[in-house]
């Protein structure tokens, strides 16, 4: 609710309204191995083409895995990736500090993570699970390595396991249980 109050679309939300959500973290600071201690990125509502555009990082997530976003505004249209993507996809931001979207904003838009961390490429692996529904996920690196979309998408099939290894909670709608 915060985000979406900040960012003047509070209004939107609906009960129905998909909320990209945080399940899992990890890293340097104590704080970054709780999901519950996240400030900001816990849950994302996405309301509209118009909203997700506003944050160029989801923005550029979305494209890249080959998401459409298209259900967002035709309830008769469920949540699609682009057929040549087959169901998962890379994101990839080569420098973090400079790497900006075609409006000219910074695609990481957190430059005083960027720098406080010293990282430099950001990429992620993604997709839809199978199911028939609107589930999808999403693992993001950052990184303090220079490397290319090559090496990046070495990593691609990881989630496939993943997408395996979680499905019988999707399916359950377990994915928060403990």
């Amino acid at each position: 609710m915060e985000l979406a109050t900040e960012k003047g679309v509070a209004r939107e939300l609906k009960n129905e309204t998909p909320v990209l959500s945080l399940i899992g973290t990890r890293g340097k600071e104590p704080e970054w191995n709780n999901r519950r201690q996240s400030t900001g990125h816990i849950g994302i509502p996405l309301v509209s083409t118009n909203f997700i555009d506003t944050i160029p990082m989801l923005s550029r997530l979305f494209s890249d895995l080959g998401l459409k976003l298209s259900w967002l505004t035709d309830s008769d249209s469920g949540l699609s990736i682009d057929a040549s993507s087959d169901l998962s996809g890379i994101f990839f931001v080569e420098n973090a500090k400079e790497s900006t979207d075609s409006k000219g904003r910074k695609i990481i838009p957190m430059q005083a993570f960027v720098d406080a961390y010293d990282i430099y490429t950001v990429f992620g692996i993604g997709g839809q699970y199978q199911l028939g529904n609107h589930n999808i996920v999403a693992i993001i690196f950052f990184t303090k390595e220079k490397f290319s979309k090559t090496i990046a998408q070495r990593f691609l099939p990881l989630i496939n396991l993943f997408k395996t290894f979680t499905t019988k909670h999707v399916l359950q709608q377990r994915i928060f249980s403990d």
